[in-house]
Formats: structure tokens, sequence, C-alpha cells
């Protein structure tokens, strides 16, 4: 067995470690993902209607939901499991010792947040069309698409959290990169409205945003629930997230060699 196919098998059985501890309370896990964003819908779609916001405003807040519960799996379920560790008893130096490159070590990490991601809220968009019912219109919904962007945007949120973990200095560290700056990228993105809005409200700032990669986690997920109407083109959001995750992950495994001293 080669170097090459030994690396894979042990990065292989590491992933799936991780996923067998999520799979010991997974049902709980899956319904505390449900609460936040149905309560996001039921507000948005029966009450906020009434104070002039759109008809179909429930479906958009279901769309954002599904980003925002996504980017929260990956970094306070994940990242912030590992900050904790890095500031403790550092189990993440056995996984070091193991036959296989460092990188790869890191890089399980960001996948396994990213497999959290997408198992832990799979229900979303299905518990969104049970509450919405015929407010949710799936004509314009893209299978292909959806899948493409909803595997991609967990990939980035994952390698997200990956390079937050890798330079913050423990839980108040990361704690208070996310009040001063994190939550700042994530509502600033569109968690409330679409790029367009933004882009009429304030022109100038809009176009500055388009630099927040979670601009076209939002943008691209709506194109694929709720069509390409008045959203940034599918195929750009889906280029931009994935040069964003190559950006992370190569700033997050630099930050981590150096800081725990790995080849």
């Amino acid at each position: 067995m080669t170097m090459t196919s030994t690396s894979l098998k042990i990065f292989g059985w590491l992933i799936w470690r991780n996923m067998r501890v999520l799979k010991t309370d997974f049902v709980n896990h899956v319904i505390d993902a449900m609460v936040v964003p149905a309560t996001f819908i039921i507000i948005a779609a029966y009450i906020l209607p009434y104070i002039g916001l759109p008809a179909n405003y429930g479906s958009f807040m279901l769309v954002s939901s599904m980003v925002l519960m996504a980017y929260s799996t990956a970094n306070w379920r994940g990242a912030s499991q590992l900050i904790v560790d890095l500031a403790g008893d550092k189990a993440v130096s056995y996984e070091l010792t193991l036959p296989l490159p460092s990188w790869m070590v890191f890089v399980k990490f960001a996948c396994t947040y990213a497999l959290d991601a997408i198992f832990i809220n799979i229900l979303t968009l299905p518990l969104g069309k049970l509450l919405l019912q015929n407010k949710f219109d799936l004509t314009l919904f893209s299978a292909p698409k959806f899948i493409l962007i909803y595997i991609s945007m967990s990939l980035l949120f994952g390698f997200y959290a990956l390079w937050t973990a890798s330079w913050v200095e423990g839980m108040q560290g990361f704690t208070r990169f996310f009040l001063r700056y994190g939550s700042q990228l994530l509502f600033f993105s569109g968690f409330q409205y679409s790029w367009a809005t933004l882009n009429m409200a304030l022109p100038i700032f809009s176009y500055v945003n388009l630099l927040n990669p979670f601009v076209y986690a939002f943008e691209g997920m709506r194109a694929a629930v709720m069509g390409q109407a008045e959203t940034l083109p599918f195929w750009i959001s889906f280029v931009v997230i994935w040069v964003y995750i190559v950006i992370f992950g190569l700033l997050a495994i630099k930050n981590f060699k150096k800081r725990l001293d790995c080849l």
C-alpha cells in the first residue's frame, strides 16, 4: 500500500470517526437545528407581511435560515470545539502524529464541519415547505443547483470556521471576533435582504460587499431555490464560493503549521 493510499484511508477513517460521534445524538441535533428556522419562517410569512413586507418573505427567510444554520453549525458546533482543544488538551497533536500529511489533518476538520452542517440541517427545506404550504413556490426550484450550492456553501463555512480557529486565541477571542466582525460579515451579506436590494439602498457599499464571501452563499442558494430573478448569477456565486474555499483552506493550513510547529 502506497503512502498516498494509506493517507487517504486514514483521512477517511478520521472523518468517519467524527461522523459516528454525530450519529449518537443525531435526532436531537436535527430537532435543535429546526427550531430557529421555524421561528424565522413563521414570523416572516405570517406576521411581517402585515407591516408591509412582501407576501413571499417567508420563502426568502427560509433560504436565509438554511444559510444561517449551516454557518452556525460549522462555527459553533465545529470550530468552537477545536478552539477549546487548542487552548487545553491539544488532542489534535495525536492526529498530527499519524502517517498522513499535516495539511490533511486540518482539511479533515473543515470537511467534518461541512458534513455536520449538511446532515444536521438537511430537513430545513422540507420543514419550510410544511410551514409555508402554498406560500412556498417550488416551480423555480432546481434540484441539481440546490445540491451543488448546498454542499459548496457548507464547505465554505467549514473552511471559514477552520481559518477562524487557526488564529483566534481561545473562546473569548472567538466570541469577540464573532461579535465584532463575524456577525457583521454574515448579516451584511444578505440574511434579511438580497444583494439587489442592498444595491438600491447603498450602491457603493453593495459593490464593496461583493468581497464578502457569504454574499455568494445567500445569492447562490436563492437562485437554486427561488429562481434566478433578482439574484447574482448562480454560476458566478458557485465559482466565487470555491475560490474562497481554497483561500480559507490555504490560509488556515499556513496558520496551523506555524502555530503547531508542524511540517
